[in-house]
């Protein structure tokens, strides 16, 4: 599994969604069974907030199957940057432009601009990381087997 990815159980599926949770068991990640953490959970954090997310159902699913949800390096670098690069651009800009009203004045109009930009970033966030969603299948890994001679 990559750093932008988690495990995720298929709730409900039918010919155009599917309904998806992640896998909170730490027992059936190979990483945090082994004390490392998988590092990825924090990527996804508030994204199941209200339960099970849709996506479309390109591939088949089935309610039951376990996959894994890859969010790509592009699409977590343009919500980080939407995230962060529109609400300081929005505070500089406001300073900017009004730069012939008195400060007090400036540091209000300042402050909405950014609390506007916060506003309207969270939605445009989510759009973003979803066009950027990818749902795969989990592939068994063949385990090795000594054969004694």
């Amino acid at each position: 599994m990559s750093d932008n990815a988690i495990r995720v159980r298929i709730l409900a599926a039918d010919a155009v969604t599917i309904h998806i949770v992640p896998v909170d068991d730490v027992r059936e990640c190979r990483r945090c069974a082994e004390g490392n953490g998988c590092g990825s959970r924090p990527w996804f954090r508030g994204f199941f907030r209200h339960g099970s997310i849709v996506l479309p159902n390109r591939d088949g699913w089935r309610a039951g199957e376990t996959a894994e949800l890859h969010l790509s390096a592009a699409g977590l670098n343009y919500s980080a940057l939407l995230t962060y690069g529109l609400p300081l651009a929005a505070f500089l800009l406001a300073l900017v432009a009004t730069q012939a009203l008195a400060e007090p004045l400036q540091l209000l109009i300042a402050c909405a601009a950014l609390a506007a930009a916060i506003v309207a970033a969270r939605p445009l966030c989510h759009a973003i990381i979803r066009r950027h969603l990818r749902l795969q299948r989990r592939h068994a890994r063949a385990d090795v087997v000594k054969i004694a001679p």
